[in-house]
């Protein structure tokens, strides 16, 4: 039996110790996919904060079949998608879909990391939510219609829409760099 196997038996009995170290554990992790679909440091913590006590709440559903932490990123996920859906408001399709969409390979080679989340946070988060965990995350075009209850084909959509669109605003960037 592993280590978090073990804690998670511990959890699962009430033990306040197996709790803070399992949140300690996994916090850190669960953090960074809290923060990749919140607005900043603060609601990405309120995202933490509710998915660590819908985890503690829901822990004797987790069946051991797949990892712990994968089971706990897609609380994570659900929760800040959630709270994007509460609290945000998205631009229409309509306006989304128009523009050029060329880019020049060459413009990401001067971005980190954090320019690029922010530029494709810039895009609808229905768009930037599908475009994240499909090419951040790594699920499949199937997992996301089932975690959003969206069609395979939709999803396929909107993260062939957030490439364009992301093409374009990166376009417009090298363009305002170059002058």
């Amino acid at each position: 039996m592993s280590i978090v196997s073990q804690l998670i038996k511990q959890v699962r009995k009430g033990s306040p110790a197996a709790q803070k170290e399992v949140f300690t554990t996994f916090s850190p992790q669960l953090y960074k996919v809290a923060y990749r679909y919140a607005p900043d440091s603060h609601t990405a913590k309120d995202i933490l904060q509710e998915s660590w006590i819908k985890i503690f709440g829901k822990i004797d559903q987790y069946k051991e079949e797949g990892k712990f932490e994968a089971w706990c990123k897609v609380i994570v996920i659900r929760t800040a998608l959630t709270y994007r859906r509460k609290f945000k408001v998205h631009l229409r399709d309509e306006e989304f879909q128009s523009g050029d969409y060329s880019l020049d390979p060459k413009v990401l080679m001067d971005m980190d990391t954090a320019d690029l989340m922010k530029i494709i946070d810039s895009i609808p988060s229905d768009y930037s939510d599908i475009f994240k965990l499909y090419v951040v995350e790594g699920y499949s075009h199937r997992e996301i219609g089932e975690l959003l209850d969206i069609g395979e084909s939709t999803s396929r959509c909107k993260v062939s829409l957030a490439r364009k669109k992301l093409r374009t605003i990166l376009s417009k960037r090298k363009k305002a760099m170059s002058i």
